[in-house]
C-alpha cells in the first residue's frame, strides 16, 4: 500500500539557497507491514548532505505526528536511485516504542566520528553485517571529503594517512575520497587510471590496497 503524500517545493525560506528555489522533491509513504512505514524522499537533483539530512529529519518527524504508533524509516533517492551513505546520513528510523528518532546507523548500534582538517573532512563510520548473517563481521569505513578536488596522488596520500590512524582498532578498513561542497551532494573521486580513489586495509595481511 502506497500513500503519496505530496510534492514539496523547496523554497528560500526553508533552506536559504537560490540553487533549489525551483526544484522539487517527492515524499512517498509506503506501508511496509501492520507495524511499520517506509518513507522515501526522492530528489530531482540531490542537494548537499546537510540539506538532505534536514529534509529527511523533518519528514520523518511529520510522519510520526500523523501516526506515532508505528515504526518509520526514511531514506533518500535521486529519481529512482538510492543515494549512498556517503551522500547523506544514511537515513533515519523512528521507534514507536521509545518515541525517538535515530540515524539508521545509530539504530543498529553503530557510531560515526567526524573531524575537520584544513582542506578536507573525515568521517570514520562503523559498519557490520545485518542481523541474522553468521558469522557477524565488523569493519570501518573512512570517508575523506574535499571541497576542492586535489591531485590523485594527494588524494591517495591523505586517504591512506587517515586509514592508518584507525587500523589499531583491529578491523578491516574501507576508504574512499569524495568531492563535494556545501551546495552539492558529494561524489566519489575518479582515478584517471581507472575506477575511483578507494583503498582497503586487510587486518589479516596488514596490507593496504587500491580498490
Amino acid at each position: 500500500m502506497i500513500i503519496r503524500l505530496r510534492i514539496l517545493f523547496v523554497c528560500l525560506l526553508v533552506i536559504q539557497s537560490d540553487l533549489f528555489s525551483e526544484k522539487v522533491y517527492e515524499v512517498v509513504l509506503n506501508k511496509d507491514s501492520v507495524s511499520s512505514y517506509a518513507l522515501t524522499v526522492s530528489f530531482q537533483k540531490a542537494p548537499s548532505a546537510e540539506i538532505i539530512n534536514r529534509i529527511l529529519k523533518r519528514e520523518i518527524e511529520s510522519a510520526a505526528i500523523l501516526d506515532g504508533s508505528k515504526d518509520i524509516s526514511v531514506f533518500a533517492f535521486q529519481g529512482e536511485t538510492a543515494l549512498i551513505d556517503d551522500q547523506y546520513c544514511g537515513g533515519y528510523v523512528y521507534s514507536s516504542g521509545t518515541k525517538s528518532i535515530k540515524t539508521f546507523a545509530e539504530s543498529r548500534g553503530l557510531k560515526t566520528e567526524t573531524r575537520k582538517e584544513a582542506n578536507y573532512s573525515v568521517d570514520v563510520k562503523e559498519d557490520k553485517t545485518f542481523e541474522g548473517i553468521v558469522p557477524e563481521r565488523r569493519w570501518l569505513n573512512v570517508v575523506v571529503t574535499f571541497g576542492v578536488q586535489p591531485t590523485t596522488d594527494e588524494a591517495f596520500k591523505v586517504l591512506k594517512g587517515e586509514m592508518e590512524k584507525v587500523v589499531t582498532r583491529g578491523m578491516d578498513v574501507d576508504g574512499s575520497v569524495m568531492i563535494g561542497s556545501n551546495s552539492s551532494s558529494p561524489k566519489t573521486m575518479k582515478d584517471p587510471s581507472g575506477g575511483f580513489v578507494m583503498m582497503e586495509y586487510e587486518k589479516a595481511t596488514t596490507q593496504f590496497k587500491k580498490k
